[in-house]
């Protein structure tokens, strides 16, 4: 068959595939397969090449040419159209290849403008900031300080982008929320915040690592109003402190799906639950979590069981609440706890044993729980203690018989209980700096205790409680000693002398049955720091000593405050026990009525 043109090749060509897809179709059943073939190929042949079209400028000129020219042999027209033939069906061929040539380069230059792209400017997503902020802020990202600080994302200037993920506005967004959440402008210190070309790592009270925020630290700073849940979208903070603010409301508890090392609010108006479950989960605070300080709020509620998972902690503060019901013993298994501070709340069911065998705890502090009651260990295992106060808490029975083997006490409060028995040897706590066991049903008579010399001792109170016998004549030696309060008692026997060179200030020893003559002050070198002797309602006999009076005449700014026994016994006009020079008492009282005349 004879082509005439490259169009007839086509078309013949065409028709050929068709028939062999419909003959396949018939035998295999696939007519769609074969007609999508065959309609790609028709598509790709509709469109000849520049080499195509000029070969049928020149099959036309040849045409011409045959029928000037008259009589050319028909081998040579065979010939001719043998070659065209052939020619169409290179230059078809070649088309082919320059269009896959072409797309090939196409791709290329795409390829190349991307890898461009990455390593030139980033490009700018004009709906970051808006997917991000929606995604941290959910339904609440149309309330007041959300919107606002949205804004001052938006301006910021250079703009923002998400080119290395979406931490650089994640960071922006919540700490600028947490600026307009709590009245940012009225903040004592604000250096950086919100500062255009400043970034947030260099914003006061704002700690980074490799451009990640970990700590923010806004202490006694005036930060007012709620904390924004939000605070929990920066992933890699692990301290938040903000205690002694003026914050309110309830805590966001998604904050402690945040891995964190230190949470401090203590001394807000906080209020609400503070054990949410998300503190145990072991994916956030729970795993991680150290210091737990959330004292002087009003949080409310108990102490849940589960805070036995908080293994890390090693300083818990939730002092100065509304919390109540039982102290958990599994506060007990908290073996890496240090300070343990429960105090003015409301617990009950007395202290659980297990708490006196951490081996870390060095201060447990659960004073002013009146209605708490129960007793203390017979001993504390808990050999590194150095404060033990259980002052006001209701506790009944004895003091432990090995208190006085804890040779890191520091501070021992144990008034203001229903104690009874004898006060244990204490010679052993030479770093003991408070002892104060008042008012109570302690017994017995004071310990000696070790050489004052070496004593840190700066306050003794053993007042309102039924001890007897003497004064120890060494307690006037300690050169540490500030206070000291042993009224209130049924001490006998004479005052110590008191003349020597010591810090005390106040010299309670009034409502005992002490004899003897008042003990003089001889040098105004001596009690220099004196500002409060009482020691009326005793058995002293004799008038009060000049070198008293000398030191209330030339200190009278200081030395305020002096009584004694300078009214006459009742019923006994006469009889006045201790004589005292005008404006040198400041207040007389009568003696005590049960001392023999």
């Amino acid at each position: 068959m004879k082509l005439r043109d490259n169009s007839q090749f086509a078309i013949a060509l065409a028709v050929l595939v068709f028939s062999f897809g419909f003959a396949y179709e018939e035998n295999h059943g696939r007519v769609k397969s074969n007609i999508r073939l065959t309609t790609v190929f028709l598509k790709s042949s509709k469109i000849p090449s520049k080499r195509a079209k000029k070969s049928q400028k020149r099959t036309k000129n040849s045409k011409i040419k045959t029928i000037k020219v008259k009589k050319e042999k028909s081998t040579k027209s065979s010939k001719t159209s043998k070659s065209k033939k052939n020619k169409t069906t290179n230059e078809l061929t070649k088309s082919k290849k320059s269009k896959g040539k072409k797309g090939k380069k196409s791709t290329k230059n795409k390829t190349s403008k991307l890898k461009k792209s990455k390593k030139g400017d980033c490009i700018i997503n004009p709906n970051a900031i808006d997917r991000i902020t929606k995604s941290i802020s959910g339904i609440n990202v149309d309330r007041k300080f959300q919107r606002k600080a949205i804004q001052w994302v938006i301006k910021n200037d250079p703009p923002l982008n998400d080119c290395n993920g979406d931490n650089d506005i994640t960071q922006k967004y919540v700490l600028s929320l947490l600026y307009y959440s709590t009245s940012g402008d009225n903040w004592e210190r604000k250096d950086n915040w919100l500062s255009q070309n400043i970034n947030e790592c260099s914003w006061h009270g704002i700690e980074c690592e490799n451009g990640n925020v970990v700590k923010i630290k806004l202490p006694t700073n005036n930060l007012s109003g709620n904390l924004p849940s939000e605070l929990s979208a920066i992933h890699t903070v692990r301290n938040l402190e903000f205690y002694l603010n003026k914050l309110r409301g309830r805590l966001p508890k998604q904050i402690f799906n945040l891995p964190l090392d230190i949470f401090d609010i203590e001394g807000n108006q906080l209020s609400g639950q503070i054990f949410p479950v998300e503190l145990f989960k072991i994916n956030g605070a729970g795993n991680t979590l150290s210091k737990f300080l959330v004292s002087r709020n009003n949080f409310t509620g108990e102490i849940p069981t589960m805070i036995g998972q908080l293994t890390q902690l090693t300083d818990f503060y939730v002092a100065d609440n509304r919390l109540n019901g039982r102290i958990p013993e599994q506060l007990g298994m908290l073996s890496n706890l240090e300070n343990l501070y429960l105090y003015e709340n409301n617990f009950s069911g007395g202290l659980p044993p297990d708490l006196f065998t951490l081996p870390k705890l060095q201060k447990l502090s659960v004073y002013g729980n009146s209605l708490m009651g129960g007793t203390l260990p017979t001993k504390i295992l808990s050999l590194g203690l150095q404060t033990l106060d259980v002052e006001d808490s209701g506790i009944i029975g004895r003091i432990p018989e090995n208190i006085g083997s804890l040779f890191s006490l520091e501070a021992l409060y144990l008034g203001g209980n229903d104690l009874t028995g004898s006060i244990p040897n204490l010679k052993k706590l030479t770093k003991l700096a408070v002892l104060d066991f008042h008012n109570n049903e302690l017994t017995g008579t004071i310990p000696a205790l070790s050489d004052s010399s070496k004593l840190l001792l700066k306050k003794i109170d053993l007042s309102f409680n039924k001890l007897d016998g003497t004064i120890p004549p060494n307690l006037f030696e300690i050169p540490e000693l500030e206070f000291l309060y042993l009224n209130n008692n049924i001490l006998s026997g004479s005052i110590p002398t008191w003349d020597s060179i010591s810090k005390l200030k106040d010299i309670f020893l009034n409502r005992n049955r002490l004899i003897g003559s008042i003990p003089d002050i001889s040098s105004m070198l001596f009690l220099s720091n004196i500002t409060k002797i009482l020691i009326n309602d005793n058995c002293l006999t004799g008038p009060v000593p000049p070198g008293i009076c000398t030191k209330r005449q030339k200190s009278p700014n200081v030395f305020k405050t002096f009584h004694v026994d300078c009214k006459p016994l009742l019923g006994k006009d006469k009889i006045i026990m201790n004589k005292c020079e005008a404006n040198c008492c400041t207040e007389c009282f009568r003696g005590n009525p049960d001392c023999s005349t």
